[in-house]
């Protein structure tokens, strides 16, 4: 339980930085945080700035517009439920997939993952888990 909660502090006090600086990961997940080596053991790193979008304009500071026709963005294992339902990115939604990696770090597994039932196509995968996510109870989460 301590390190959980230590790691998830430093994650959200590394994503904190992306908000800070008006950008937004997406596509939190385990594989995109490494602990430091040696001097650096106790230091948590964030990686993988491939999905990385601004969330506002450079200049005018002026938030994106909402939408609701995006497509999965990120894992959808630890996505939130409005990047699911095609929602526009924005801070709450890597903040939900903090959680949700806590929650693997904590159990070793997320509820929706591994079930036996086999998806044709990355779609059906990412509507199954979003249901999942929508009906499960946090006490049960």
């Amino acid at each position: 339980m301590k390190t959980t909660l230590l790691l998830t502090i430093q994650m959200f006090q590394r994503i904190r930085v992306f908000h800070d600086k008006d950008l937004l990961h997406r596509d939190i997940k385990p594989d995109n945080f490494l602990i430091g080596s040696e001097h650096k053991k106790d230091t948590l790193y964030a990686v993988d700035y491939g999905l990385v979008k601004a969330f506002r304009y450079g200049t005018t500071k002026e938030h994106i517009m909402f939408r609701k026709d995006k497509g999965v963005t990120g894992t959808v294992r630890y996505a939130s439920i409005n990047t699911h339902m095609g929602y526009e990115a924005s801070r709450r939604d890597d903040l939900e997939s903090i959680m949700y990696v806590a929650i693997y770090l904590f159990n070793g597994f997320l509820p929706w993952q591994n079930t036996n039932k086999e998806f044709k196509n990355r779609a059906d995968l990412s509507n199954f888990i979003m249901n999942y996510k929508i009906k499960i109870s946090s006490e049960n989460l």
